[in-house]
Formats: C-alpha cells, sequence, structure tokens
C-alpha cells in the first residue's frame, strides 16, 4: 500500500502512515456485522487517499 500511495504522489512517511491506518480501518470493519461495502463506498474511501 505504502508504494500505492507514493505512486500517486504522497510523500514516503504519509504513504506509510496513510497505508496503515487504511489497513487498520479496513481490518476493523471486517469484523463488524452489517451490510457489505458497495462500490460507491470503496470509491469514496480510495478518494480520501488520494493527495488533493
Amino acid at each position: 500500500m505504502d508504494k500505492l500511495l507514493s505512486d500517486v504522489g504522497w510523500k514516503k512517511d504519509q504513504a506509510t502512515t496513510l497505508g496503515r491506518w487504511a489497513y487498520w480501518a479496513w481490518v476493523g470493519y471486517s469484523t463488524l456485522d452489517g451490510p457489505r461495502v458497495t462500490e460507491k463506498q470503496v470509491d469514496l474511501i480510495l478518494s480520501v487517499l488520494q493527495p488533493r
């Protein structure tokens, strides 16, 4: 994930932080009962990781 985020423009230390945050968030989400994530929701989540 770090390399992917670096490749789209995040600085290395930022990419590492964001990559870990995304992983932890996804692992945490996967332990919850509830509806599956929709494609629209995944697009929103990924948009947060793109530098502006």
